[in-house]
């Protein structure tokens, strides 16, 4: 469960098939936008070695619950 916090931001990942059709989607947080942002370099350095792809974005805690909507992202 994701604890609130002002300030938090939230890593969504969300796994593909070869074909390109969406699996599942995780999300892992709360933590800091530099470390959110760490591990999407860390996950994008890895999903050229695997069959499966994922794509990963970091969003606020805020937007992650609905509250307060990041511009340009969907909340899907």
């Amino acid at each position: 469960m994701i604890a609130t916090a002002a300030g938090s931001w939230v890593l969504i990942i969300a796994l593909f098939s070869p074909e390109g059709e969406f699996v599942d989607k995780y999300a892992e947080g709360p933590m800091s936008k530099t470390r959110c942002e760490q591990q999407v370099t860390e996950l994008n350095q890895i999903n050229t070695r695997v069959t499966y792809q994922f794509r990963s974005i970091c969003v606020t805690q805020d937007h992650w619950l609905g509250k307060a909507p990041m511009p340009g992202v969907g909340l899907d």
